[in-house]
């Protein structure tokens, strides 16, 4: 027979796991997005027109730091399947990391672009599953917020007519 301690230990793990995960899914979510924005300036852009280490050591401590969080949280077994998700999401992050540090003929072709593409894809599909896999770490959609729904309401009332 389990002692009530016991129990609420159980039953707060997947709580504690939350809190503690949080911070862990906002930094890898900012790192995603800060490298799918360096991403598409490397492609759209020649080497040399802009600070790219700056940013990509930037966005590679982010990932470390959040790698190494990762590593460090108790996982109940309610949370594994999160967990699996947030630490797939950090490997294909470290790849992207890896493959923009490479250079620029490296980082220039058409493969290693598409591998590129398809690690940020990989990552924001896991970022978004685990997400979706435990409460707590949902992604907030302003298009449906109070305030867009007034906004749209009244354009679509009043036009606005732009003159030039």
């Amino acid at each position: 027979m389990n002692r009530p301690s016991e129990v609420c230990d159980l039953a707060e793990a997947p709580l504690r796991y939350v809190v503690a995960c949080q911070p862990v899914h906002d930094r890898l979510r900012e790192a995603a997005t800060q490298l799918g924005g360096l991403s598409l300036m490397t492609m759209l852009r020649r080497d040399g027109g802009f600070d790219l280490e700056t940013p990509l050591r930037m966005a590679s401590e982010t990932v470390a730091e959040a790698g190494e969080a990762l590593g460090g949280l108790a996982v109940p077994d309610a949370a594994a399947h999160h967990f699996h998700h947030m630490t797939a999401a950090a490997r294909a992050l470290n790849g992207v990391v890896g493959r923009m540090g490479a250079g620029g003929a490296a980082r220039a072709s058409d493969a290693a672009r598409r591998e590129i593409s398809a690690a940020l894809r990989a990552a924001a599909d896991h970022l978004r599953f685990a997400a979706n896999a435990m409460p707590g770490f949902e992604t907030v959609d302003l298009k449906h917020a109070c305030c867009a729904a007034h906004a749209a309401a009244v354009l679509a009332a009043e036009p606005v007519e732009l003159k030039f």
